[in-house]
C-alpha cells in the first residue's frame, strides 16, 4: 500500500518539478523503482518538454488569443448586431407591419361583413296569424290572447298562472307568442281564465282554470280546478266552431246545434256540455251573452252574467245579422245592409256620439262615423270597434275608451279612425285594447285608457 501512496506522490512531485524528483521520490521500499523513474523521465523531459511548452505555449496561445479575441468579437458585436437590430427590425416593423394590417383587414371586414349580415329570413306565411282573439277581463293585466297560425298552430300570450297559455304547465314565460300544445285548430276562442280550440277532426279541446264557476273547461271540474293540458270535451258530433265568454264556453256542432258549460246563463252553472239551442248558422259569445244568428239572419240573444239590461233568458235581438262581437256589458253588430250598432250599457261606448252616462240601449242603435260595409266588429272593455275590408284599405274604426282623445281623457263617442292600423286583415278587442294583423304578418295593437298608444306589438314570424 505504502508503494503505490509513494508512486503517486511520486508522480505528482514529477508534475510539480522535475528538479526535486529524486528527494521526492526517495523513501520506503520502492526506492529503486524510484530512481529508474527519475533517471529515466529527468533526462527526457527536461530536454523536450520545457523548451516545447514555453516554446509553444507562449507564442501561440496567448498572442492568438489576443489577437483574435479583442480584434474580431469586439468589433463584430458591436458593428453587426446593434446595426442589424437598429436598422432592420425597427424599419421592417415600420415600414410592414403598418402599411399590411390597416390597408387589408379594415377594407376586407369593410367590404364583407356589412354584406353578409343584414341577410334574414323573410317571413313564413305559414305562422302568420289568421284569426286573433282576447279574452274579457276588466283588468289590462289580466288579459288573455290566442291566436291561431296559418298552419293550425294555437299561440297564446298574457297571465298563465291557471295554465291558460295551453303549454302543460303554469310557468311565466317572457311576454310573446307561446307556441300551446294544439297544432291542428281550426278555430279558437279565449276567456279570462279558460281557452278553447276546435281540431282539425271537429273535436273541442279546452285548457285553463275554472276560475270563476264550476265546468268552464267542459270537464265537470270543481271551482278553482285547472285543466293543464288541452282536453277533449264530449261532444255528440263535429264541431265547427268554439266561442268563450266570461265564465262559459258554447260550441256550434254540424248538425246546427249549440252546446255549453260553465256559467252559461246567470245562476245557471252548466257542469258539463249542455244543448242550449237549435238552427244555429252563427255563435258570437262574450262577456255580455251569447247570439246565436240562424240561416236567415235573424239573432237571439242571451244575458250570461245577470245584467238586468238585457235578457236572461233567450230573446230576439235583431234580423239580418251578418256578423256580431260581444264585450263586458255591450255588444256591437254589423247588419246585412253594412250598418254597424251597438247595444247594451252605454256610458259612451255605443258610439251614437253622446255620453250617455248611464243608458242602456235593449236594442241596437246606429254607430255614428262608421263607413258602411266593415267586415268585423269587436267589443272590449270600454269600448268597440270595426274593420273595413282590405280592399277598402283594411282601416280599423273605433269609439270609446280606446282611440287618439283617449290619451287625454277626452274619449270619442263617434267611431274615429286609428291611425297605423290601416292594412288589417283581421282584428279583435281585449282588456288591453285593440290588435289586428297585417297584410305583412306583424300584430299591431293600440292600447286604450290614458296609456294609449299604437304600435308594432309582434314582428312577422319567421
Amino acid at each position: 500500500m505504502r508503494l503505490r501512496v509513494a508512486s503517486k506522490l511520486c508522480m505528482l512531485a514529477l508534475l510539480a518539478s522535475p528538479l526535486t524528483l529524486a528527494v521526492a521520490c526517495d523513501s520506503g521500499d520502492g526506492g529503486a523503482k524510484a530512481d529508474a523513474v527519475a533517471d529515466t523521465t529527468a533526462d527526457a523531459v527536461p530536454d523536450t518538454t520545457p523548451d516545447a511548452v514555453a516554446d509553444v505555449v507562449p507564442d501561440t496561445t496567448p498572442d492568438a488569443v489576443a489577437d483574435v479575441v479583442p480584434d474580431t468579437v469586439p468589433d463584430a458585436v458591436p458593428d453587426v448586431v446593434p446595426d442589424a437590430v437598429a436598422d432592420v427590425v425597427p424599419d421592417a416593423v415600420a415600414d410592414v407591419v403598418p402599411d399590411v394590417v390597416p390597408d387589408v383587414v379594415p377594407d376586407a371586414v369593410a367590404d364583407v361583413v356589412p354584406d353578409v349580415e343584414p341577410e334574414v329570413s323573410p317571413p313564413d306565411p305559414t305562422k302568420f296569424f289568421v284569426q286573433l282573439v282576447g279574452g274579457t277581463r276588466v283588468f289590462a293585466s289580466d288579459a288573455l290572447w290566442c291566436g291561431r297560425r296559418a298552419n293550425g298552430q294555437v299561440s297564446c300570450w298574457g297571465p298563465n298562472s291557471v295554465g291558460q297559455l295551453g303549454t302543460g304547465g303554469t310557468a311565466s314565460p317572457p311576454f310573446g307568442p307561446v307556441d300551446s300544445l294544439v297544432t291542428d285548430a281550426i278555430d279558437v276562442a279565449a276567456g279570462d281564465y279558460h281557452a278553447c280550440a276546435v281540431r282539425a277532426g271537429g273535436t273541442v279541446v279546452c285548457w285553463g282554470g275554472n276560475a270563476q264557476g264550476p265546468g268552464e273547461t267542459g270537464q265537470d271540474a270543481a271551482l278553482g280546478e285547472t285543466t293543464l293540458t288541452p282536453t277533449a270535451v264530449t261532444l255528440p258530433t263535429k264541431a265547427l266552431d268554439v266561442e268563450v265568454g266570461r265564465m262559459a264556453s258554447c260550441a256550434l256542432l254540424d248538425d246546427a246545434t249549440v252546446w255549453c258549460w260553465g256559467n252559461y246563463k246567470a245562476a245557471a252553472a252548466l257542469h258539463t256540455p249542455t244543448s242550449v239551442a237549435t238552427g244555429v248558422a252563427k255563435l258570437f259569445m262574450g262577456g255580455l251573452g251569447t247570439i246565436f244568428v240562424d240561416a236567415d239572419g235573424g239573432a237571439r240573444y242571451i244575458n250570461n252574467i245577470g245584467w238586468d239590461l238585457v235578457s236572461s233568458e233567450v230573446a230576439k235581438l235583431a234580423d239580418g245579422v251578418a256578423t256580431a262581437g260581444l264585450g263586458w256589458d255591450h255588444g256591437a253588430l254589423v247588419t246585412t245592409g253594412g250598418v254597424t250598432q251597438t247595444y247594451g250599457r252605454d256610458d259612451g261606448k255605443s258610439g251614437d256620439g253622446l255620453p250617455d252616462e248611464g243608458v242602456t240601449h235593449p236594442e241596437p242603435v246606429n254607430v255614428s262615423g262608421v263607413p258602411a260595409g266593415a267586415v268585423a266588429v269587436t267589443a272590449a272593455n270600454g269600448f268597440a270597434c270595426a274593420l273595413m275590408d282590405i280592399a277598402d284599405g283594411g282601416d280599423v274604426w273605433c269609439w270609446g275608451m280606446v282611440g287618439p282623445g283617449a290619451k287625454e281623457g277626452e274619449f270619442p263617442y263617434a267611431a274615429t279612425k286609428l291611425e297605423g292600423m290601416s292594412g288589417s286583415t283581421l282584428m279583435t278587442g281585449t282588456a288591453d285594447g285593440v290588435c289586428s294583423v297585417k297584410a305583412d304578418g306583424g300584430v299591431y295593437c293600440c292600447t286604450n285608457s290614458t296609456a294609449y298608444k299604437c304600435g308594432l306589438l309582434f314582428a312577422p314570424p319567421q
